[in-house]
């Protein structure tokens, strides 16, 4: 069980297609610079601590799946099927 803030350094890793951190106890926001995942398709959050609001730079990404907890996290570009799965549309 991973526990704390998510690692900033996760932006680095510029070859990531899937970041699946659910079920964990990761607290704090989700960092901005996730948004440089440029091949990120799956980012899973889901069952964790977080609060804040997902950045706009992931809702840029054109991630496929987007997989977050609406009651502890705002997220404006989740379409409206439940947070808890959800499933960008493509724009």
């Amino acid at each position: 069980e991973l526990s704390g803030e998510i690692p900033t350094q996760l932006g680095q890793l510029e070859n990531l297609t899937t970041l699946i951190l659910e079920d964990n106890a990761l607290e704090g926001k989700v960092p901005t610079n996730l948004g440089l995942l440029n091949n990120l398709t799956t980012l899973n959050l889901s069952n964790n601590t977080l609060t804040g609001t997902v950045p706009v730079e992931i809702c840029n990404l054109g991630l496929t799946t987007l997989k977050v907890d609406c009651e502890e996290v705002l997220c404006f570009c989740c379409s409206e099927s439940g947070c808890l799965e959800t499933f960008l549309e493509p724009l």
